[in-house]
């Protein structure tokens, strides 16, 4: 979806990708179970969440409003916080790889990259077109 939108020429999304916001936007929504996930993808399967958060910020206006309040907080809520162990203090702030579908091949760096990269969408991009109404 994210390819398609920004190879789609102007404002005027095609339907299939809107079509395809729609849905991914009812399944985080509905709270669909990922792999090893209690709901949703948005903290799960962190490869989705950045090209998804990327797709749905260039839509823009309702569509990203309501992805970004489903992925932002519960995203940094899954973010290590104190840790007792001395010995793995390294791991304050970073995320859990354990906790995401690609963590166990990709590790601690990839996860916490991933999911760094998806907070950061809003300020490292621009929309390409603002999508008008008809």
């Amino acid at each position: 979806m994210a390819c398609r939108v920004f190879l789609s020429e102007g404002h005027d999304y095609d339907g299939e990708i809107m079509q395809a916001a729609q849905y991914l936007r009812d399944q985080e929504i509905k709270g669909i179970p990922a792999r090893g996930g209690a709901s949703g993808q948005l903290t799960t399967d962190l490869y989705y969440t950045y090209y998804s958060t990327l797709a749905m910020f260039q839509l823009q206006e309702e569509y990203w409003a309501s992805w970004r309040t489903m992925f932002r907080d519960p995203l940094i809520e899954a973010q290590e916080k104190a840790q007792s162990d001395p010995a793995k203090r390294y791991i304050k702030g970073s995320w859990d790889p354990a906790r995401d579908r690609w963590g166990s091949r990709a590790g601690r760096v990839y996860s916490t990259a991933m999911a760094l990269l998806s907070l950061e969408v809003q300020y490292r991009f621009i929309a390409l077109y603002k999508r008008h109404e008809r």
